[in-house]
């Protein structure tokens, strides 16, 4: 106990923040399962990783919606811009929103800058 007490105390004061940004899609046309799949296993492989990105997320009623990340670090506006081009650039994708850059951290700004 004592020793998390230190650790708490260590970082009092430090503000770690992690933006990212909300990003959500539908496929175009009746958008089979194999397509989500597809779409979901190029967006790992030609985007996500070679940026060194993460995305949480899942398909629901034939959408897609996540939120994007960096492994360590923050997601850049540079980010979202690729993003919205990699999507505009498939043809099985048809609406799209990127949204703006966001904390990722769940809670209040106060708990996010005392942790």
């Amino acid at each position: 106990m004592r020793r998390a007490r230190r650790s708490h105390e260590s970082h009092e004061g430090v503000e770690l923040r992690q933006q990212g940004f909300p990003v959500s899609f539908a496929l175009g046309g009746d958008g089979p399962e194999s397509g989500v799949a597809r779409v979901l296993d190029d967006l790992l492989h030609d985007f996500l990783t070679p940026n060194s990105l993460e995305c949480g997320g899942g398909f629901h009623r034939g959408r897609f919606q996540g939120f994007v990340t960096r492994w360590k670090g923050s997601a850049t506006e540079a980010d979202r811009r690729g993003l919205a081009d990699w999507l505009r650039a498939r043809a099985e994708v048809g609406a799209f929103e990127v949204g703006e850059m966001a904390q990722a951290w769940y809670g209040s700004d106060e708990t996010a800058q005392r942790w």
